[in-house]
């Protein structure tokens, strides 16, 4: 009767190790999951940011175009082309740079923040990709 016992005692010692084991595994899987899932959203936020201000640009882009085209318009009825002309030109040329600008600036706000919360390690290959996505937008913005 001892024996039993003490056998029955060893098999739920036994059991409670097997559990607590795998809820430790459970654990770890569930930090690494979040951990990943952490990661994305960082990426997912930073290429959604790099979608809106590409959008933007190329609205702008297309509005400078239809400005140039009424220009170019008035230009072969005869007209000359009037100081006006030259300031929008100018202006719309400025507000394409201040669109990469903004872009550029929130891009590295966003890699600068999610290195300091530890989210995106600095040469993992998360950081990389941002930082490529970086340098892309401040050779564009040196362009205009």
């Amino acid at each position: 009767m001892l024996w039993q016992t003490v056998k029955k005692k060893k098999e739920n010692v036994t059991i409670a190790t097997n559990a607590l084991a795998e809820a430790n595994e459970n654990l770890m899987t569930a930090e690494v999951e979040s951990a990943q899932a952490t990661v994305e959203a960082v990426s997912t936020k930073f290429d959604n940011a790099k979608t809106y201000y590409e959008a933007l640009l190329s609205y702008q882009e297309q509005l400078s175009k239809y400005q140039e085209k009424n220009i170019d318009l008035a230009k072969s009825h005869g007209d000359y082309e009037k100081s006006s002309d030259y300031d929008t030109k100018i202006s719309n040329t400025q507000a394409e740079r201040a669109i990469k600008q903004n872009e550029l600036d929130e891009l590295t706000k966003q890699l600068n923040d999610g290195v300091e919360a530890g989210t995106i390690v600095e040469n993992s290959q998360e950081w990389l990709d941002m930082q490529t996505k970086n340098q892309r937008s401040a050779k564009c913005c040196g362009r205009l």
